[in-house]
């Protein structure tokens, strides 16, 4: 779980604090997760004020963001002004908390810790019901 991944202004996703209001520029990590992870399924949930990210079917023993550390900050990391994607300041594309609550994605969860079926394609197939297939295929 990531905190802070929906700001709600660029102000507010500067990467120097200067508002009251403040996440930083964390929002970023669904950009990398996107394009060096797309084995993970990522489902950001509108809770308030600035949003989680739920990150699920990890493989621990994946080491492409620990390998590609340099990369990713060189990378991802922008001086102020960020540029925070619109779809993420309107938030038309992330999960209303309720939603994920009413779905059985953490029933999901729990099932496969204790060893019940393949993780990823059963997560996949919770999101793609709770949000539409487009979103599970964009977002995983």
């Amino acid at each position: 779980m990531f905190d802070d991944v929906l700001p709600r202004s660029v102000d507010e996703a500067a990467r120097e604090r200067h508002t009251d209001g403040w996440t930083g520029d964390v929002y970023g990590m669904l950009e990398v997760l996107a394009e060096l992870r797309p084995d993970l399924v990522v489902v950001p949930v509108d809770t308030r004020p600035t949003g989680l990210l739920v990150v699920t079917a990890l493989d621990p023993t994946s080491t492409v963001l620990a390998d590609r550390f340099d990369e990713v900050v060189g990378r991802f990391r922008r001086p102020d002004p960020q540029p925070v994607p619109p779809r993420l300041l309107d938030r038309l594309t992330v999960l209303p908390p309720e939603r994920l609550l009413e779905s059985d994605l953490l029933e999901v969860l729990a099932g496969a810790r204790a060893g019940d079926g393949d993780l990823r394609d059963r997560v996949r197939a919770t999101v793609a019901r709770t949000m539409g297939p487009a979103f599970a295929a964009a977002e995983a």
